[in-house]
């Protein structure tokens, strides 16, 4: 599966990436974030994602948890060594994100989420990962 969705705006548009096996969640985040203003390119597994890293300019990928072919461990990784600035939202319905990639990410985002939690947690880590680099952390948020 893989999913490519633009907004109608006419501005400039950010490009995010979307690696997510479950359809349902990636039409949400893809509603979500097109309705936004983003470009938004949704596949369904590991080594689609780093495909699509590999050849295209993205301002952020969102990993859910559990992706086949290849984990996310193992993406976060291989996506660091060839774009070490890249944003990286981390989604999870249980947290469980290995202490050696918390470094590699610049959010987790638990799921389920609200629209507005997805939407500011995608800006915020642009904002942060532009400003400061790749390894800023996003505030724990006050919920």
């Amino acid at each position: 599966m893989t999913v490519a969705t633009r907004s109608s705006d006419s501005s400039p548009l950010q490009s995010v990436l979307i690696a997510c096996a479950d359809q349902d969640l990636c039409l949400y985040f893809t509603n979500t974030l097109t309705n936004k203003g983003y470009d938004v390119e949704c596949v369904s597994d590991g080594k689609t994602c780093f495909e699509r890293i590999q050849k295209n300019p993205f301002s952020a990928v969102i990993l859910n948890h559990r992706l086949p072919i290849l984990d996310c461990p193992l993406l976060i990784t291989e996506i660091r060594t060839i774009q070490p600035t890249l944003p990286i939202i981390f989604s999870t319905v249980v947290g469980a994100l290995p202490i050696a990639h918390r470094q590699s990410t610049v959010a987790v985002l638990r799921l389920p989420c609200l629209r507005d939690e997805l939407y500011e947690s995608l800006q915020q880590a642009i904002f942060l990962t532009t400003t400061f680099g790749s390894n800023r952390t996003a505030p724990k948020s006050k919920a």
